[in-house]
């Protein structure tokens, strides 16, 4: 099938779509019965009071402009603790840069486990990036070094460049207002799917970030397979985790998402707070310290600990949290057990290599069960204790 390169418009027909795409003042039309809306994403805007003002054109970036400056900014202000900002945080701050974290809600990674989040937080002040939570950017002005950053506390901050990094919009702007109100696109911008990525429109998906179920790159892999299967008319897959699983939330359950950086955090599933709402007293917790893990110990990597959320009536573990060194590469053995729906008995039950970081999962799954070996028994004063 031809490459066809150029801005398109996607119009819905009496028998399909027909995509016009324009490049160079010429514009071909191409038709089709079955359309896979892969657009993606770009960093979202806000409305910042005093950001039109040209002078801050090379000074406020958003995170894709960010990667393509040739210099290292002396004082970097970054607006949202989210991932991007976190990361962007770490990176510049390696680089020599001073950072200062700025988050609206009341902590950094507010989507993540609070336990996570706080220890993420202790690692940031140890590296001297600030942050401040709770507070919301009011207004920004360009000043003889830079800029000048207002905040909702009536706190100024200076610094010589501003990272705005406060999460990411879908790009919709290729369909016809018609196509639009006929996919119920929201008021964000986000085209409603179901597991296997149809939209409400007849043969038209929308995998990735336009239908904004989780925005990650390895999500949006696995959501193009969905819709390229259904598009051909592949049968429902035998395993399907997705919306069957009445412990499940959907599609975003079962996707581990990942921070870089020193330390590594990897989550999938519920956090602690989601399911405490969610199951009660039904939950049981446990944690396992990287300072008690035989590879971290000789590493020199001790900072951090695994967390594993089980059901205590049924066995199931529906979160697990981890910051510490590999945790990007041992959240994919949880992603593994979550999507078969395996028990917490049988994952204890796996032999895992030593010295190696899994180890830390392990253990915390059967701190859960109180099974631990290489922890002291639960008590209520004990550290680490449900």
């Amino acid at each position: 099938m031809p490459i066809i390169e150029g801005t398109a418009t996607i119009t819905i027909t009496d028998v399909g779509f027909r995509v016009s795409a324009t490049k160079n003042g010429q514009t071909q039309d191409v038709t089709a019965k079955k359309l896979i809306f892969a657009a993606g994403s770009q960093p979202a805007q806000i409305s910042l009071p005093g950001s039109d003002d040209p002078n801050l054109a090379t000074r406020i970036l958003t995170s894709d402009e960010l990667l393509d400056i040739d210099f290292v900014p002396e004082k970097l202000l970054i607006l949202g603790g989210g991932v991007i900002g976190i990361e962007a945080a770490r990176i510049f701050r390696s680089f020599g840069s001073k950072v200062h974290l700025i988050e609206a809600m009341p902590r950094l990674l507010p989507f993540m486990d609070a336990e996570v989040s706080a220890l993420l937080t202790k690692t940031l002040l140890a590296r001297k990036i600030s942050v401040s939570t709770a507070v919301q950017a009011t207004g920004v002005r360009a000043t003889e070094s830079g800029l000048t950053l207002n905040l909702s506390v009536g706190e100024e901050i200076d610094g010589s460049h501003l990272l705005v990094a406060v999460g990411r919009s879908p790009n919709t702007a290729a369909l016809s207002p018609e196509l639009k109100s006929a996919l119920n696109v929201d008021a964000r911008g986000f085209i409603p799917v179901d597991h296997r990525m149809r939209t409400v429109v007849d043969n038209f998906f929308a995998p990735g970030d336009v239908n904004g179920r989780c925005m990650l790159a390895h999500a949006a892999i696995e959501m193009g397979r969905l819709a390229a299967e259904a598009a051909v008319g592949e049968p429902e897959p035998l395993l399907n985790t997705d919306l069957s699983d009445k412990d499940s939330g959907g599609f975003p359950f079962h996707v581990p998402s990942c921070v870089y950086g020193d330390p590594e955090i990897g989550a999938i599933g519920w956090t602690e707070e989601q399911a405490r709402e969610r199951f009660g007293d039904r939950i049981r917790i446990g944690r396992f310290p990287f300072a008690a893990n035989g590879r971290a110990v000789a590493a020199g990597q001790q900072e951090g600990f695994a967390k594993v959320l089980r059901l205590a009536d049924s066995d199931r573990v529906v979160g697990v949290h981890l910051i510490g060194p590999g945790a990007s590469e041992t959240i994919n053995e949880a992603a593994t057990v979550l999507s078969l729906g395996a028990l917490a008995a049988h994952w204890t039950a796996s032999i895992h290599g030593h010295p190696t970081y899994g180890e830390a999962l392990a253990e915390a799954v059967a701190d859960s069960r109180g099974t631990a070996l290489h922890l002291p028994p639960k008590t209520s004063s004990t550290p680490f204790s449900s």
